[in-house]
């Protein structure tokens, strides 16, 4: 079935109400784009400029879940099959989104849009289902109580953490919750009287993948992030993205950079780069701390900067900038239900594959991040 193709099912198969909870799948990806800034719960996983797109509409699902003609729940699933079978997986990563801006949560809402989900995805399609939730620990009990009670069995995380800023404080305490460490080389930053600020996409984007492939150099890394970043922002159809490019500069050269999202109450730390001479000016403290001053005027809950490994040297930085007040939380998890013995097999199948090439891409990750501590000390 295509995401192009409509479907509306009321009251999760029994007979149609007026004023039922409805699934709606016609959605075009502008119409997506423009109805989930309406939530607070948004992640870039579950736009259709940065995601949606990537996979393309054989892999895309637009779903919302409506009640009395208003849009309550929306998740954008991606459904990949097996041939022959014809069994396979629906995937949603850090949704469904329920969690309108301005309103109260309610959890009845996150209730009665996975009981959507299993019905369409489990029940009528016969695909395994497999949910992501959000990395907000605000939630977290509620989504786990809610998909377990549906049956979506919880695989535990592999250990990865994620780094939330809390962004409800003011400017002294946010300074006094940073780690020493982190304050003092600020305040060694902040000495170099750089410039900072968000700059337009017609010059910044060329200017940051500059910094991306100096990085890339220095570290013999990339982002594979950025790519879907640098699309979105250079296109000028994509007026959704809530993506920001903040420069550092110094004497008017970039030195530093980053990329955040934001439509919900969590902006996300999407993409970094730094120079040489960021590097030794310590240029990304000066950043990240002027980006925590701009999201504070933006309704915003937490600065998510995303994940880090102890043996990288960017989880120090990140759990320095954390702070005493901010959190440290385990990364979600998966939640799977599949509607039977070749919709597991499906699903471990699809799944194991997802987790191998992840796993080999951190593995190697970690291995360089190893080799250049290493050419550090010897250089020490």
């Amino acid at each position: 079935m295509s995401s192009a193709q409509a479907i509306i099912i009321s009251d999760f198969g029994r007979a149609p109400a007026a004023d039922g909870p409805q699934i709606v799948t016609n959605l075009s990806g502008d119409e997506w784009d423009r109805t989930i800034s309406d939530f607070a719960d948004v992640y870039y996983e579950q736009t259709e400029c940065l995601q949606g797109m990537q996979w393309g509409d054989n892999r895309v699902r637009r779903v919302a879940i409506t009640i009395n003609g208003k849009i309550a729940a929306m998740a954008l699933v991606l459904v990949f099959t097996l041939p022959v079978v014809k069994r396979g997986l629906a995937l949603i990563k850090y949704g469904p989104l329920w969690r309108r801006k301005g309103e109260p949560a309610d959890r009845r809402i996150l209730g009665l849009a996975l009981d959507a989900l299993v019905d369409q995805f489990v029940t009528r399609e016969r695909l395994a289902l497999s949910i992501m939730p959000p990395p907000d620990p605000r939630f977290a009990d509620i989504y786990g109580e809610e998909l377990r009670l549906r049956g979506l069995k919880h695989r535990v995380p592999d250990g990865a953490e994620r780094f939330l800023v809390n962004m409800t404080l003011t400017p002294d305490r946010q300074m006094a919750s940073l780690d020493q460490r982190w304050r003092r080389n600020l305040r060694s930053a902040l000495k170099s009287e750089l410039t900072i600020g968000v700059e337009a996409p017609s010059t910044s984007v060329a200017e940051f993948t500059a910094l991306c492939m100096s990085m890339k150099e220095r570290k013999n890394y990339s982002n594979p992030v950025w790519p879907l970043f640098e699309r979105a922002l250079s296109d000028s159809r994509s007026t959704e993205t809530s993506s920001i490019v903040v420069l550092a500069r110094e004497n008017g050269t970039p030195v530093a950079g980053a990329v955040v999202f934001q439509i919900g109450d969590t902006a996300y730390y999407a993409v970094g780069a730094s120079s040489d001479r960021g590097v030794d000016i310590k240029a990304g403290y000066a950043l990240h701390w002027w980006i925590i001053d701009w999201l504070r005027g933006r309704q915003c809950h937490w600065y998510d900067l995303g994940e880090a490994t102890p043996e990288s040297g960017l989880w120090q930085f990140k759990k320095g900038l954390v702070g005493k007040e901010g959190t440290i939380a385990l990364s979600p998890g998966e939640y799977t239900r599949a509607p039977d013995l070749p919709g597991i097999l499906a699903a471990h199948l699809l799944l194991g594959v997802r987790r191998a090439r992840l796993a080999v891409r951190a593995l190697v990750r970690d291995f360089k991040e190893l080799v250049r501590s290493r050419r550090r000390e010897q250089k020490g």
